[in-house]
């Protein structure tokens, strides 16, 4: 009874260690525009060499109703000291952050940290590796809002420890490739345990996903039709090499002989193995930080807020119909030793689709979830905010209107070209540190139908794994005649142009009523008609406007 009682009593102290830590770097300060900029971390997130984490969390932010105009986030450490150390890339890969808001959800599941299957139309932001170099910043009077009270967002976060590794164990761990964990020797029915695998290896040994690896995906039919006549690898569980899938909390991207056998840690908490370190490196804490600005909706009485959310686009792999397989792999199309130039469209692997604003897209960015009746429906909508995620080898995102050809937005990667040693994290070389932007001001007006051709370019002088072709896309409501907008008076309530003029007239009409009564009564009065009566208070109306 006393070591269980003195085991819960270390691992409280070790939960009050790690919220006071968290409480320690959060912080909040005023800008000289009036707005404030929140920073604050996750939970830790502890990692030994070559281990995932896949985990989701409830993050803390300002009580609302808030208006955020930026947001960010980035991979850090803390010393001794609780100051934030940027983690460089090449040491702690992420992989991918994604942040809702689903206050309704949350007030329900406090208490939980798994993934809801549905998200609100509301607040959405996400990105992976480009995220330290790509704020998400959206034009006045556009914002992303709160509701009054909620407190906190959900964020999943998707992160690889790669450091000490070298470049090509690192390069191969970004692509999530599938190692012994995930698969099994049919011939001998056991699980390999000793090689680094790879798409030959694959081959070679004959070898095969596990069950529980290809019921991770319960759809195997959501890659669109180019990519089904390519045959392409990511979607069939009898091709899969890596991915998604085999990137699970808790695994590692790298075999054990990889690893540092002779080392041994503490045993693996989800798998119960004893974890090898690698070139005497053993646990890492790691931690998001994310950062969001923002202005208390009640403190700006001046002015009237538009509020944002995600559109339901767009996935490469997906189609008008079919949300997309969210990740697909690129084959080898020419080798860069050749004489083939590696720019030249022989080198290039294009996967581009037709989807709408409000189509079938649920993916990564779709955190905008509607309604199948709007889904169906055609509303108009102002486009303010674009910017693609693409991962290691990509060239570009680019939208176009399918109907002209007319070009919506062009989002390019560009790599760190140094060593990424301290004082240089944001620019490590062979990873993509940012994406430029689309900012629409004014906002470009489309209908949620319009059909938008979405592309996608990976350099294919190298195979790569689980890559995505994804566009993060923030839209506002206008009415339905595409005339006026709808907007957010400073209390939180959402009210429609329209519907503000009837308000007005309405009031107007009151105003005028009371004002003939008035008159009527005193022109009584001063005329000495009697008869007037008072009335009960019992049998009096209140007149609602």
């Amino acid at each position: 009874m006393m070591m269980r009682l003195l085991s819960t009593c270390h691992l409280l102290l070790l939960l009050l260690a790690a919220v006071s830590c968290v409480s320690a770097v959060t912080t909040t300060r005023e800008n000289e525009d009036g707005s404030f900029t929140f920073e604050s971390l996750t939970q830790p997130l502890p990692l030994y060499p070559g281990e995932v984490s896949n985990t989701w969390h409830h993050i803390a932010i300002p009580k609302g109703p808030i208006a955020i105009s930026e947001f960010a986030a980035d991979i850090v450490e803390l010393d001794d000291d609780d100051t934030m150390i940027p983690v460089p890339l090449s040491d702690a890969y992420l992989h991918h952050h994604v942040v809702y808001s689903q206050h309704d959800y949350q007030n329900r599941h406090k208490k939980t940290s798994s993934a809801t299957t549905t998200t609100q139309r509301s607040i959405g932001f996400g990105a992976g590796t480009e995220s330290r170099g790509t704020r998400q910043v959206f034009p006045h009077p556009y914002r992303f809002t709160t509701t009054a009270g909620e407190d906190e967002f959900l964020a999943n976060v998707h992160v690889i420890n790669t450091r000490s590794m070298t470049v090509p164990q690192a390069h191969h761990c970004l692509e999530c490739p599938c190692t012994a964990e995930d698969r099994f020797d049919p011939a001998n029915q056991k699980k390999f345990r000793w090689f680094w695998q790879s798409s030959a290896e694959t081959t070679k040994y004959n070898s095969s996903l596990l069950n529980t690896v290809v019921e991770r995906r319960h759809h195997w039919d959501r890659c669109n039709a180019k990519l089904q006549n390519q045959s392409n690898t990511a979607c069939s569980p009898s091709t899969y090499n890596g991915g998604l899938l085999c990137c699970e909390h808790g695994e590692f991207c790298l075999d054990q002989y990889y690893l540092d056998a002779s080392l041994l840690a503490t045993p693996n908490k989800r798998t119960g193995v004893r974890a090898p370190t690698l070139n005497n490196e053993t646990q890492s804490t790691f931690y998001l930080r994310y950062t969001l600005t923002y202005t208390p909706l009640q403190r700006r009485n001046d002015e009237e807020i538009i509020p944002l959310y995600l559109a339901q686009c767009c996935d490469a792999t997906g189609n008008l119909t079919s949300a997309g397989n969210i990740e697909y792999d690129i084959p080898v199309l020419c080798n860069s030793n050749t004489t083939t130039n590696p720019s030249s469209p022989a080198c290039i692997h294009t996967l581009e689709t037709i989807q709408t604003l409000h189509g079938a897209s649920d993916g990564v960015f779709g955190a905008g979830s509607i309604e199948n009746a709007e889904q169906q429906s055609e509303e108009w909508v102002d486009v303010v905010y674009m910017v693609g995620h693409l991962h290691r080898g990509g060239i570009e995102m680019t939208a176009y209107l399918a109907e002209n050809n007319t070009l919506l937005c062009r989002s390019l990667p560009y790599y760190g070209t140094n060593n990424g040693s301290v004082g240089q994290i944001g620019n490590e070389p062979g990873y993509i540190n940012r994406m430029s932007t689309c900012t629409f001001d004014p906002p470009r007006r489309m209908r949620t139908s319009d059909q938008i051709r979405v592309v996608g370019k990976y350099n294919a002088t190298e195979a790569h794994t689980g890559v995505m072709s994804l566009f993060y896309i923030a839209v506002a409501d206008v009415d339905n005649d595409g005339q006026g907008v709808n907007v957010i008076p400073t209390n939180g309530e959402s009210v429609g142009f329209w519907k503000r003029f009837q308000r007005l007239a309405s009031f107007c009409g009151v105003a005028i009523v009371l004002f003939a009564t008035y008159q009527t009564f005193f022109q009584n009065r001063r005329m000495g008609r009697g008869g007037y009566e008072q009335v009960p208070s019992s049998t009096a109306t209140s007149l609602t406007v």
